[in-house]
């Protein structure tokens, strides 16, 4: 029985973490997938309003989104990667070169997160907002 509890609890943790054994496009966003587009959506929102997101630029030159930076600028989203220049996330292109699609798809992120703590899949239930 202590067995099967280890076993439980490796499979709760690699399916948390790893993208691969938990597919964001069949069970939706896993929690940071959903921080993370929320950032991106906020950021062309902002962005829209006439904000200078160049002044997000820490000393590193990258930009920064917040207390999600680092994990922000780690994300392989597929809406995500053609802004992405050699170094990270590129400035001129967040400027200048989102697309309506990329838009689109971080919202749909944004607003299906999960609302449970774990990541196990019976466990994830999804909101049904949507973002005009």
């Amino acid at each position: 029985l202590g067995a099967l509890s280890i076993f439980g609890f490796i499979a709760c943790c690699f399916v948390w973490f790893n993208n691969t054994a938990y597919p964001s496009e069949f069970y939706g966003p896993t929690g940071p997938e959903a921080s993370q587009a929320q950032a991106f959506t906020f950021l062309v929102r902002d962005q829209r309003l006439g904000a200078n997101v160049g002044s997000a630029q820490g000393p590193t030159r990258l930009v920064i989104f917040g207390g999600e930076t680092m994990r922000f600028l780690d994300l392989r989203a597929p809406w995500l990667e053609p802004l992405r220049g050699p170094n990270g996330l590129d400035l001129s292109r967040l400027k200048k070169d989102i697309q309506p699609w990329q838009e689109r798809r971080s919202a749909e992120y944004m607003t299906h997160a999960p609302l449970g703590s774990s990541g196990i899949v019976w466990f994830v239930m999804a909101k049904h907002e949507y973002v005009l």
